[in-house]
């Protein structure tokens, strides 16, 4: 079409002169007008629009016609014609003036010819005062030079489109125009030129608008292709474009992600529900948004957040998916550590028993775990708890100070590292220790305190025993002479007792050593101990020894010298533990009982010489006498007299059987004694006995009895001097201690 040939012209960088056409008036009429139109082209010669300039010929046409028409009557019709071309030229002033454009003809000396209204508003000149001025003096020197080459070129028959700047008439800035300069042929000759200068302030703000936010999208474009992991894909999920930052986290080239689908990179972490909510988002028009862990071609797990937004075509369908994700890894990992950090300390809280709280300072309430609640016998509250909740469980006679020690932290003149009493509400006291620290703003006014309770009652209680005992041994120790003592074997470090260092006789602040514990042993001793402790080590024997020892002052005691290796878990000797004991006044007293078992034992030997000596004295004219007894018996003798002698006989041999008794002694003393074994006769024995003491029975007034069983056969196998020594025994102590009555000795 007519239209579409002016178009490509125009794009063809072609300027089209002016032509009539035919166009639709807004009343809907075809109307009659004059066309010409301009490319607009760039500083680089592109063109970047055009300019159309339409004029309205239907008066001319239309008088034109008229002539055309009365002709052959011109002369009758000159007045009305030329009226109505004044009319119309009026009109067509009108016209002109009306427009908001500058309309105006410079002749070839660059002098005004004619000028609309326009020009009032752009320069401040009324157009009969323009009139015959030069172009020079209503553009001004400096706008005139920029405008020269312009206006030249169309002296020479060049028509001119160009953009300049125009400063406003009252100084309020700058008024960007497009201007026309359009020869003015008569005859092949220029006799001017006419100027259309259009007002495209707007359009070139639009326009320098445009161009930012192509540079701002440009720049955001390389920024988030530099910085951010992006994606497309089809309707299908099947990946059409990728950015490098994609392939570096993934370690896939793009030749290999692109034409595949995200399931690619799947981890496996995610359930089937989370990939189901995101595409319904998706399906939806909505973006979804979310974190999602994939899994890199190396088999390395990476975290994402991950933007994805739908694209919809102009029917309404999916079109692609965009996807922007920003690597999270490192957060991710740095949670999950601070996670388990936060696990560890809830179970190490747990384990020891530990309560966190959180005092808010500016409003004064308290924030308890489970624990503190516990420690102090209260039930939660479900909310925030006011800090009399604390204070009202503090032990009266302990809050003042309490509370002071938790100002003077707030106030920053120290921590609160306290110890104090509770009363629980069932009336137990418990003491319990608290530390916390205090969070400040960035001009140091506190904020909040955080901080952990412990429950030290237990732990008091058996330091308290601990001390107890602690007094004990040492009593005990000072009285019993002992002393204890430690070697790190793998510190070397030692620790001597209170004692051990009474023992020592060293000065309060000596520091003992392994090596300066050695050196306090006689040097006989040295070697004996240095081979325990080394023994113990390699076998894990302990030792117990009696060694000399030189003390500090450089006296020489006895020491009783025990020890033994504790190991580590690893099976290494960890440590020695053992005690000293001041022996030296027990082996002082060992060394007296020495002496006194030697004398003993002399005093000993020479008794039983003696009794040796004595008892044979003494039974050598005993058993003459017993001997003369027994010959005199064999000689007539009246009844009385064989009685006497019967008696001499058995005295006689009582009194050896109390001699013998005496040597018997002595060879108890010296091992020696035996018993014999022979055939005797129980009845000689008990008839010995009662002729032996029935007289002496006779003269205390006491009946004697001696009877055995008769049950038992008379002939016996032992050693009858044995058997008649305690039967003797027995029954002159029974008769020397009984005064009156019987004494009987009934053998069974």
């Amino acid at each position: 079409t007519e239209d579409e040939a002016l178009r490509d012209r125009i794009a063809a960088g072609q300027r089209v002169a002016p032509h009539e056409a035919l166009r639709r008036h807004q009343d809907g009429q075809l109307i009659e007008v004059s066309v010409s139109a301009a490319p607009v082209q760039d500083e680089h010669g592109r063109c970047v629009g055009l300019t159309t300039s339409f004029h309205d010929i239907r008066p001319s046409k239309a008088a034109q016609r008229a002539l055309e028409a009365l002709n052959a009557s011109l002369e009758e019709q000159v007045q009305s014609r030329t009226r109505e071309l004044d009319q119309t030229a009026h009109d067509l002033r009108n016209i002109v003036d009306a427009l908001p454009s500058i309309i105006g003809y410079w002749d070839k000396n660059l002098h005004n010819a004619m000028a609309n209204k326009a020009y009032t508003s752009w320069f401040g000149v009324e157009p009969a005062e323009l009139k015959g001025r030069t172009l020079r003096d209503l553009l001004g020197a400096d706008l005139f030079e920029r405008n020269r080459p312009y206006a030249e070129a169309a002296l020479r028959g060049e028509p001119q489109t160009f953009e300049c700047s125009i400063p406003k008439p009252n100084g309020t800035g700058m008024r960007h125009a497009l201007a026309h300069y359009l020869p003015d042929v008569v005859d092949g000759e220029v006799q001017g030129f006419y100027v259309m200068v259009h007002d495209v302030t707007e359009l070139h703000e639009q326009r320098a608008a445009l161009e930012a936010e192509k540079r701002d999208k440009a720049a955001l474009f390389a920024t988030v292709d530099a910085h951010g992991i992006v994606s497309v894909t089809d309707r299908s999920g099947t990946i059409t474009a990728i950015n490098d930052s994609f392939c570096r986290i993934s370690g896939y080239a793009a030749e290999a992600l692109i034409g595949q689908n995200h399931r690619m990179i799947n981890s496996g972490t995610h359930p089937p529900e989370f990939w189901q909510t995101m595409w319904r988002t998706i399906a939806s028009g909505k973006t979804w948004r979310g974190e999602v862990c994939n899994r890199a071609k190396d088999g390395s797990l990476y975290w994402v957040d991950s933007v994805i937004a739908p694209f919809f075509g102009e029917d309404g369908r999916l079109d692609k998916i965009l996807s922007f994700r920003t690597d999270i890894t490192a957060r991710k990992h740095l949670a999950q550590e601070v996670q388990s950090s936060n696990e560890r300390f809830e179970l190490a809280a747990t384990a020891a028993g530990i309560g966190v709280w959180d005092y808010d300072v500016v409003a004064g309430t308290l924030v308890w775990d489970d624990r503190m609640y516990e420690l102090y016998g209260r039930h939660r509250s479900g909310g925030h708890e006011p800090y009399t909740l604390w204070s009202e469980c503090v032990h009266p006679e302990d809050r003042s100070t309490s509370e002071k020690a938790l100002q003077d932290a707030i106030d920053g003149h120290g921590d609160f590292d306290l110890q104090f009493r509770i009363v629980r509400p069932d009336g137990e006291e418990r003491q319990l220790k608290a530390m916390s620290h205090v969070v400040r703003d960035a001009d140091g006014r506190p904020l909040r305190m955080i901080g952990v309770n412990s429950d030290v009652t237990e732990v008091l209680r058996t330091e308290a025993a601990l001390h107890a005992n602690e007094s004990l041994l040492r009593s005990v120790g000072r009285m019993a002479l002992v002393g204890g003592w430690r070697v790190d074997l793998r510190t070397s470090e030692m620790h001597w007792s209170e004692q051990t260092r009474v023992i020592h006789e060293v000065p309060f602040d000596f520091e003992p050593t392994l090596d300066a514990a050695v050196t306090f042993y006689a040097p006989e001793s040295r070697p004996v101990i240095a081979d325990a402790v080394s023994r113990a080590i390699a076998s894990g024997q302990g030792w117990d020894l009696e060694l000399r020892l030189i003390t500090y002052t450089g006296r020489s005691i006895w020491v009783r010298a025990m020890g033994e290796v504790e190991f580590a878990p690893d099976g290494e000797p960890a440590q020695l533990v053992g005690a000293f004991q001041d022996i030296t006044e027990r082996r002082r007293m060992d060394d007296l009982l020495i002496e006194a078992t030697a004398a003993a034992e002399a005093a000993s030997e020479a008794k039983s010489g003696f009794l040796a000596n004595m008892s044979h004295e003494i039974r050598t004219p005993l058993n003459a006498v017993i001997g003369l007894a027994h010959l005199l018996q064999r000689t007539p003798l009246s009844a009385e007299q064989a009685h006497y002698v019967q008696n001499i006989q058995l005295s006689g041999k009582s009194l050896l059987g109390i001699v013998n008794d005496v040597l018997d002694l002595s060879k108890i003393e010296a091992g020696e004694m035996g018993l014999e074994r022979t055939t005797f006769s129980l009845r000689d024995v008990s008839s010995s006995l009662q002729a032996l003491f029935e007289e002496q029975a006779r003269n205390k007034g006491l009946l004697l009895a001696v009877e055995p069983a008769a049950t038992l056969p008379d002939a016996l196998v032992g050693d009858p001097t044995r058997l008649r020594q305690v039967l003797v025994n027995l029954l002159g102590n029974a008769i020397k201690f009984t005064e009156r009555g019987q004494v009987s000795l009934s053998i069974q």
